[in-house]
């Protein structure tokens, strides 16, 4: 098809009823925020009535601007209605501002997830078993209270034997979910309430979770649980990898064991392809399809034999919008495929975006509802038009193809490959233009090579599906051949592994970009889809013809321009204490450039690396990290520095002299000094009486330890001090009374403007006498949501001292200007 054909054809879109519905009701959802309720559902009612009559009178024009009109206000209120309408008995309305203790009996509503780093033996912390769960009863004061809602359960330790569908009682610490306490963070807060999850529970123990029954039978999850089990059977523990990919390849199901994998088709713009979609439900329902014709079974029957495994498949894999949408779109061809009708894709299209809105309308605001059907439609409308100007070239090749001799066979494959690829390239490129403004705006990141990546990986990808579908299907007829099965499924995944490692080493695989402004956005579309809408319009001839061009443009060009740094003009110290649970973590940039962390480690967040601290270096768009101080060896001081060192460039990692000898027989320590060693990062030693150049405006102090080997890891914290513009800050690590006492033998240079709180801010018999001392104007505090006695005992001895703490203010951010005036500002709570 011609492009303008093609374009004649678009602008029929306004023509199709479903397409029009569907714009309307979204537009609706977009402003649900903007109108009352009940303003919305009279004009919603009434538009319709209006729109009904007036098209039984045909008065249709007019009717079909009333029918748009009441779809905008319905689209509002059902926004409204699932955003801000909950139940009376909401298990949301027990939550306090801090946990609250209670006892509950819950439904669990999906499979338990494993959540932790994706090599545990390199974290201080313990996994943790995550679920979303339906209240039915709570216990309070006056005894057992019916309830209802959707509450997100963290088990702290996982329970063995918790599955889908089983009634448990669980006592634990019930709260509202957490919004983002650090710059760049992701909102869980706003994520959990567009679910419908207004409330957390967090429990200690595996023994405060009592199981109360296993549910009725259900065939659904009989079935589930039979094909992940024929799945897995046969891989070993070496393959354990293998597996975990080609589970979420096929079934869709989640794994920690591979975050790093992850990562890497993240980098690389590809990780749609470990996300279920309509590619993964086409190409499996094609090879069913292809199967059944190869079996010489008539088209018909084929294809209903192809829609009942789309079916199938659907209900076996964890619902959620691509799934459901890509069923919708496969059955809905297959039935057109039986009829013997050709079905509009777009309005198809429409029809699953109206389902999955009257079903969910808050998933409208979801990345990947919005990427899904974003993507779909772009590939829908512009890869025919591109193919076709791309084969332009060879057009007279083939007019004049009947003049010629005949094609040798070697030349028709040549010419059938040279198809197939002018019809992928155009469909990544497609793809990636489409997704590109909407990955920046949800995910500030640009992939250059998404387009190479995503075709090069296809082949591999579809492989590993088709092999893990036989997998199933052959280890269910012959169970005892599942390792020979697992062994030729897994040839495809290993491939793949190796395929996408390799292209995430690619220089700038992965631009991080500046928060993108919603009117570029929108004037990207806009540029993208103006040769379709300006067609006739001969003064636009030109624009229109590198319009798209000018779009990508926008977009590229924002990483290299002002807008894109986030540092502000001047001269400037700038210290961060980011808020990460039961742990600490400072991230200083210095004038000249340099960027130093002194610590980097949480005991309460399992992956402080991904979901938190890189976070935060994206933010501030910080590639490298040039050195790194471990102030001593507990994890909660270091559980992120391996990950960091394999994901970033680090120059240097500097450790106190008892470090190396306390981290004999702590795992974690070991770990991480042998990933030093393997990645060839520098360490250094930091001993009592250093100076520390770290620019020329910039030295950093070293108090304690002494070389002592009989001190513990607490006590033999770093000490530092650091010097900028006539200002010092402190940083006291988790030092208790003894190395106090043996400071404040000293006490002169310890005087500070401002204070790290030692040990988190705890007391200790020295508290006072230290405090009086450093005398700060000042005191930040790291630690975790729950105050223990000594850290509320210590609030009462810094008083009137102002005390900033991470539980309460979130990151604490500390400028420091060259004229030497001092700025604390709070990520959470800014007001003192």
């Amino acid at each position: 098809m011609s492009t303008g054909n093609h374009s004649r054809k678009l602008t029929g879109m306004t023509r199709r009823p479903l397409v029009g519905v569907a714009a309307c009701l979204i537009l609706g959802i977009f402003a649900h925020d903007h109108v009352l309720i009940q303003p919305a559902l009279y004009l919603s009612l009434a538009g319709l009535c209006a729109a009904a009559s007036l098209v039984a009178l045909r008065w249709e024009r007019i009717g079909s601007i009333l029918l748009a009109v009441g779809l905008f206000f319905a689209g509002i209120a059902g926004g409204q209605l699932r955003h801000f309408y909950f139940s009376t008995h909401e298990i949301g309305s027990y939550t306090r501002a801090e946990p609250r203790l209670v006892r509950v009996v819950l439904r669990v509503d999906n499979p338990p997830q494993i959540t932790a780093n994706s090599q545990p033996s390199h974290n201080a912390s313990t996994p943790k078993q995550t679920f979303s769960a339906t209240a039915l009863w709570i216990l309070h004061r006056d005894g057992w209270s019916a309830c209802d809602g959707t509450v997100r359960v963290r088990l702290n330790k996982p329970h063995p034997r918790l599955t889908a569908g089983q009634t448990i009682q669980a006592l634990g610490f019930l709260s509202s979910p957490l919004p983002p306490a650090n710059p760049g963070q992701y909102d869980w807060a706003t994520h959990y309430r567009l679910q419908r999850a207004l409330a957390t529970l967090s429990v200690a123990e595996v023994d405060n979770v009592q199981i109360l029954s296993d549910g009725r039978f259900s065939i659904l999850r009989w079935l589930r649980q039979l094909v992940r089990s024929a799945l897995s059977k046969g891989f070993s523990a070496d393959r354990s990898l293998d597996h975990a990919l080609l589970r979420v390849l096929v079934l869709g199901d989640g794994d920690p064991e591979l975050r790093d994998i992850q990562d890497d088709f993240l980098r690389t713009g590809t990780s749609h392809h470990l996300s279920i979609s309509g590619m993964h439900v086409a190409v499996l329902g094609g090879f069913v399809f292809l199967l059944c014709r190869l079996l010489f079974f008539p088209p018909g029957r084929s294809a209903w034999i192809g829609m009942g495994f789309v079916i199938l498949y659907g209900l076996v894999t964890i619902p959620s919008p691509p799934v459901v949408r890509s069923v919708l779109l496969c059955l809905a061809f297959g039935i057109g495929v039986v009829a013997g009708r050709r079905l509009d894709s777009i309005q198809l299209l429409a029809a699953s975006i109206l389902i999955m809105l009257i079903w969910q309308p808050m998933d409208l605001f979801n990345a990947g509802f919005q990427l899904s059907f974003g993507t779909v439609l772009g590939l829908m409308i512009f890869t025919t038009p591109l193919t076709g100007w791309m084969a332009r070239k060879h057009l007279l090749e083939e007019i004049a193809a009947p003049l010629q001799p005949p094609r040798t066979p070697a030349e028709q494959l040549i010419q059938t490959a040279r198809h197939h690829l002018r019809a992928a390239l155009s469909a990544g490129l497609v793809a990636w233009a489409v997704s590109l403004p909407l990955i920046a705006w949800h995910f500030r990141q640009l992939n250059p090579w998404a387009i190479a990546a995503s075709i090069l990986l296809a082949l591999p990808v579809f492989a590993a599906m088709v092999g893990g579908l036989l997998k199933i299907v052959l280890t269910m007829m012959l169970p005892g051949m599942a390792g020979l099965w697992a062994a030729i499924a897994a040839g495809p995944v290993f491939l793949m592994r190796q395929m996408v490692h390799l292209l995430s080493q690619l220089p700038g695989s992965d631009v991080v970009l500046p928060t993108i402004p919603i009117w570029l956005i929108l004037l990207y579309y806009i540029l993208i889809l103006l040769p379709l809408l300006v067609r006739d319009i001969q003064p636009l001839k030109k624009i229109k013809r590198w319009s798209p061009i000018a779009a990508l443009l926008l977009i590229l060009i924002l990483p290299l321009s002002g807008l894109s740094s986030p540092h502000p003009p001047g001269k400037h110290l700038r210290m961060t204490l980011l808020s990460v649970g039961a742990g600490q973590c400072a991230v200083l940039e210095l004038p000249g450039g340099k960027v130093i962390l002194i610590d980097a480690g949480s005991s309460s967040i399992a992956d402080l690396y991904r979901d938190c601290l890189d976070p935060f270096l994206r933010h501030r768009r910080i590639g490298r990290i040039d050195q790194v101080f471990i102030s001593h060896a507990n994890g909660d001081h270091f559980s992120a520095v391996e990950d960091l060192c394999q994901r970033r460039a680090v120059g240097e990692v500097l450790m106190t002299t008892q470090f190396r000898r306390q981290s004999h027989g702590n795992g974690p320590a070991e770990s991480m000094l042998q990933s030093l060693w393997q990645n060839r990062i520098s360490t250094g030693m930091v001993r009592a009486g250093d100076q520390i150049q770290l620019e020329p405006d910039v030295t950093l102090e070293s108090f304690w330890p002494p070389d002592d080997p009989t001190l513990d890891e607490n006590e033999s914290s770093m000490v530092l001090q650091l010097h900028y513009a006539g200002k010092t800050i402190l940083f006291t690590g988790d030092i208790q009374s003894a190395a106090q006492q043996q400071l404040l033998l000293n006490p002169l240079p310890l005087a500070s403007d401002l204070l790290i709180a030692p040990h988190h801010g705890s007391a200790e018999p020295t508290t006072v006498d230290l405090l009086s001392a450093i005398h700060p104007l000042a005191i930040l505090s790291s630690n975790d949501h729950t105050l223990t006695r000594k850290q509320r005992r210590f609030d009462q001895l810094a008083n009137p001292i102002p005390l900033y703490r991470t539980n309460d203010r979130g990151a604490i951010t500390v400028t420091i200007l060259d004229t030497g005036e001092l700025r604390i500002e709070s990520f959470l709570n800014p007001q003192p």
